[in-house]
């Protein structure tokens, strides 16, 4: 439950809603599929069921809060590919395979990586084949300083596992050390994508734009609402008065999906709620045009943040914006079967949002 501070001012829901968004969205323009704004304001105006609380959030506990939550990938999930249909399965190794990387592994953690290298080898060269093995023939290379050989180890382990995001990892660092600044930015941007929590992959990003003039945008996506259900039916929507241009459209819009009847069926097909990135844009969406609102009554000046949110929107990297800043770092695996036209598209935006070019203040040591 999110902290609540000082007082707390209730609203009528439909009224303050409308009055924000309303002189925005006289008729709803259907720029994207998945905008509805107008249909969230229409339930939130007929229903009565959402009370509006506006309070206080400390932002640096929620900050906290987020950071706690973050997601981790499933260390027994790997993705194969057949017919060109990514899945995500179990990972079950051969008892060949499970033993030969339990002994090369003991080798390698007691600093004999010249033992653990040359177990491997034999073991591929006899035909036993998992991702696992290549991945720690890659880091015994790696430490070694045989860089060439680590990234080439990476992508063997890759064609094996599209989603091992320390394959990725691991080549970023050996092309660093290779002088190879294009495909070791590649490969720390790929590790991001299938683990948005990869922090040795920032790390390396962040090095690497020290050597390479950029810096990387690591702001998190710290939602400052709060839905509580009471017993009633109804459902009070609490969002930060410090920045209602954010937070009063994006927690109503999360109610709607969450808690209106029907609701999340019709736009999903789907009878079990669960958060989707059409939620997700929708949301997103919602907030932009209520700060378009407050510009527009000269109410609020312009905000940073609002104004990078708006930037994603109008070139059209909305989706890409709440797959990676929002969607992500709660569940990294939601990226693992995004089709390659999706992967180029979070390559591009992460390319323009999260790395900005000509300025960086960064340490420039990549460890391997």
């Amino acid at each position: 439950m999110m902290a609540l501070f000082m007082k707390k001012a209730v609203f009528t829901g439909a009224l303050l809603f409308v009055m924000l968004l309303g002189a925005v969205l006289p008729v709803m323009a259907e720029d994207y599929n998945f905008t509805h704004i107008a249909d969230i304001i229409n339930i939130v105006e007929k229903s009565g069921r959402f009370e509006p609380h506006v309070t206080y959030f400390d932002k640096k506990l929620e900050t906290e809060k987020y950071v706690n939550e973050l997601g981790h990938p499933n260390p027994n999930h790997i993705v194969t590919i057949e017919n060109g249909k990514k899945t995500i399965v179990d990972y079950k190794p051969s008892a060949e395979a499970a033993a030969l990387y339990e002994k090369a592994d003991g080798f390698s953690k007691s600093r004999k990586s010249k033992e653990a290298v040359a177990l491997l080898k034999d073991g591929i060269k006899k035909g036993i084949k998992d991702f696992r093995l290549f991945l720690l023939l890659s880091c015994c290379s790696l430490e070694s300083g045989s860089y060439k050989e680590a990234c080439e180890y990476a992508d063997e382990a890759l064609k094996l596992n599209s989603g091992c995001w320390q394959a990725y990892t691991i080549k970023g660092v050996a092309c660093f050390k290779l002088g190879d600044k294009v495909n070791s930015r590649a490969s720390f941007v790929n590790a991001l994508i299938y683990n948005h929590n990869d922090t040795e992959a920032w790390k390396g990003l962040i090095a690497l734009g020290g050597a390479d003039n950029f810096s990387v945008d690591m702001s998190p996506f710290v939602p400052l609402y709060s839905l509580d259900k009471v017993s009633s039916g109804k459902v009070r929507v609490y969002f930060d008065d410090n920045d209602k241009t954010r937070w009063l459209p994006y927690a109503f819009c999360k109610a709607v999906w969450k808690y209106e009847p029907g609701y999340f069926e019709n736009r999903t097909g789907e009878k079990e709620y669960r958060l989707t990135p059409l939620e997700e844009m929708e949301c997103l969406h919602g907030m932009i045009w209520a700060y378009g609102a407050f510009l527009k009554s000269g109410q609020f000046s312009k905000d940073p943040f609002m104004e990078n949110l708006k930037k994603a929107e109008r070139k059209m990297f909305l989706r890409e914006y709440a797959y990676f800043n929002v969607l992500a770092p709660k569940n990294p695996e939601i990226t693992w079967t995004l089709d390659d036209k999706y992967l180029d598209d979070m390559r591009d935006f992460i390319g323009e949002f999260i790395i900005k070019a000509g300025t960086s203040s960064a340490d420039t040591t990549v460890k391997s």
